[in-house]
């Protein structure tokens, strides 16, 4: 970021063999010093496979999961200078917000 005078970033949704999402421990570096530095973080899915179906209807779910996954591990709490842009409007979130709000 500093090389490139840079303040917005672009991270995908998984990473590593695991395919572990951004709320993982593992990103914590990384939301901290984001969070540091007030960047934005525009967030976009990986694909899975050359075999998934539809990926006008895989992205916008996999949007919704790593959103409800950054929301479970507080990454949105913990991290509140950071602005997370997820791509594809939220995915599916606007829709099942409330369903999982009481989870």
């Amino acid at each position: 970021m500093d090389i490139l005078n840079a303040d917005v970033v672009t991270l995908f949704m998984r990473y590593g063999d695991g395919n572990n999402y951004l709320g993982h421990s593992m990103f914590t570096p990384i939301w901290a010093e984001l969070d540091k530095r007030k960047a934005v973080a525009f967030i976009h899915p990986t694909d899975q496979s050359q075999s998934t179906p539809s990926k006008s209807i895989y992205r916008p779910q996999e949007t919704t999961r790593v959103a409800v996954d950054m929301i479970i591990t507080n990454v949105t709490r913990r991290f509140p200078n950071c602005v997370k842009i997820m791509s594809h409007p939220g995915g599916t979130l606007p829709f099942l917000v409330s369903r999982i709000a009481v989870t």
